[in-house]
């Protein structure tokens, strides 16, 4: 008998103004469960600069243990950048037993990043 499938959907919104790498959206994966991810994050800098990112990951938890990802990918489906913008990031990790969707700006720069995440999850 097939486990049970949900839909979850996750908002976040952020203001950067370093280099450091923070969580934008995270969600908690129950034990026994995989679910592939879809993140879609917009950037803009107060100085104009914008850039768009859409990435795609599979995860799991067994019981017991963290969240991984499975082969390691994270596949990127599109990132346009502009010239100013090009050491800007966004993607998809685990930490813990959560899969996070994080961010890294550029020192001195005033950024807004907000993004959307939907996690297509089968638990047992």
């Amino acid at each position: 008998m097939p486990g049970s499938r949900i839909v979850h959907k996750e908002v976040g919104d952020r203001r950067t103004t370093d280099g450091a790498t923070y969580v934008l959206i995270s969600y908690l994966l129950a034990d026994n469960c995989k679910a592939d991810v879809r993140a879609v994050v917009i950037a803009k800098a107060t100085t104009a600069e914008a850039a768009y990112f859409d990435r795609v990951a599979a995860c799991k938890r067994t019981t017991g243990s963290q969240a991984t990802l499975i082969d390691l990918t994270i596949d990127v489906v599109a990132a346009r950048k502009d010239a100013g913008a090009l050491s800007w990031a966004a993607g998809i990790n685990v930490s813990e037993n959560s899969v996070v969707i994080q961010i890294t700006g550029e020192a001195g720069k005033t950024i807004d990043w907000m993004g959307f995440a939907e996690f297509f999850v089968n638990a047992e």
